[in-house]
């Protein structure tokens, strides 16, 4: 400790400092993707789900389609399906609006927010990023799950080679406004590569799980119960050399005597503290400390 700083102070400072950064860059991305808006308002073909598929009014969702735009998303909290300017088949289309659409049902743009308010609050914590991309990827493939509910196996195919198409041509792209304003994709509901494979393989088999690592099971566990293991303390200064002190603890030990001068002395075994004016009824310290009147 040093002037009254302790170790803790310089952590929560830290942690103060990293969680400002964190929502200064949050801001910054929000006023990008309004930005990006902007000139897709502009831009953008701009057409309904009803205008491809047969839905009800109340989910008859925006879509917009431009060549800017580098693969089919949900952007930020608006409710508008984003389409990039593909050579896509109508059984392909349709595949795709479905699963966009499921992101918007359920609300996933949202469990995204959830996700960076987390990446705020725990900056410093490793692991909660590796949580955030897990969820990224369990978002992916729900709507997956509820875009192919109704389909035959021999569709389920079909949706699959989709999926690897439009990769394919994300990876052909060369740039984009989303690339020149460099958009996190913690902002965005996307199909990319680093889920592909999962989803692929999920959905041709429903059941699909992944053996989680026996150490990183253990490291979860186990990572709460030692944090137990460190203990904060407060900061107190020790007693003066030749004076007379007692520890709380010592109380039970004593009795309290009240002088005809209103002062009161502590009683502990063979010593005995000058206390001076108090009134023990106020001090929870004497609360259960016997006085005998002198």
């Amino acid at each position: 400790m040093v002037n009254n700083f302790t170790v803790l102070y310089l952590l929560i400072f830290i942690w103060i400092i990293g969680s400002i950064i964190q929502t200064i860059r949050f801001i910054i991305q929000f006023k990008k993707i309004s930005n990006i808006f902007n000139i897709l308002k502009q831009t953008a073909e701009k057409k309904k789900l009803s205008d491809f598929l047969t839905i009800e009014e109340k989910i008859n969702y925006p879509v917009w389609i431009d060549n800017e735009i580098p693969c089919p998303m949900i952007l930020g909290f608006k409710k508008i399906i984003l389409l990039p300017k593909m050579n896509l088949q109508s059984k392909e289309l349709d595949f795709v609006l479905f699963h966009e659409l499921n992101h918007l049902k359920h609300h996933d743009n949202w469990i995204k927010l959830i996700t960076n308010i987390l990446l705020i609050l725990y900056w410093w914590f490793p692991p909660v990023y590796l949580l955030c991309n897990k969820i990224h990827l369990v978002l992916e493939m729900r709507a997956d799950k509820h875009a192919i509910k109704t389909l035959s196996k021999l569709e389920v195919a079909d949706y699959a080679k989709t999926l690897t198409k439009i990769q394919k041509s994300i990876s052909n792209q060369q740039s984009s406004i989303f690339n020149n304003l460099m958009i996190s994709s913690k902002f965005y509901i996307e199909d990319n590569s680093y889920t592909l494979l999962f989803r692929v393989k999920y959905l041709f088999n429903r059941h699909y799980g992944k053996r989680s690592n026996v150490l990183l099971i253990a490291l979860i566990v186990f990572l709460p119960l030692l944090s137990y293991g460190v203990v904060f303390e407060p900061y107190f200064k020790p007693p003066v050399e030749g004076e007379d002190y007692f520890y709380a603890s010592d109380f039970e030990r004593g009795f309290l005597v009240y002088h005809k001068d209103g002062t009161y002395t502590m009683h502990i075994d063979d010593k005995i503290l000058e206390l001076g004016k108090i009134d023990p009824k106020e001090d929870l310290a004497f609360k259960d400390v016997p006085i005998i009147e002198e």
